[in-house]
């Protein structure tokens, strides 16, 4: 019986520091960020936030820089064939 309430602990405890993952890295990913503004170029989002940690190629010759790796999360700024901001996503 005492191994059975511990086991349940454990497993509560465990969903609980997901969901706590989870959620801080939604408001890290809108944290990070911030001071993107839409029109910004390459460079400036570079300086302001480092480098990403991958390039997302469009077919319309438009990039993306996501700086995340979660699936459950989005920091992407995506940039228009100018290299300018065109639209920042985050959730």
């Amino acid at each position: 019986m005492k191994a059975l309430r511990i086991s349940i602990i454990a497993a509560v405890a465990g969903y609980l520091l997901y969901v706590g993952l989870v959620l801080g890295s939604m408001f890290w990913s809108a944290h990070l960020l911030r001071p993107v503004k839409i029109g910004m170029s390459e460079s400036q989002v570079r300086n302001a936030v480092g480098a990403p940690l991958s390039e997302i190629r469009h077919a319309a010759g438009t990039k993306a820089w996501a700086y995340t790796a979660q699936p459950w999360t989005d920091a992407v700024v995506h940039f228009d064939e100018q290299g300018l901001v065109s639209a920042i996503e985050t959730d």
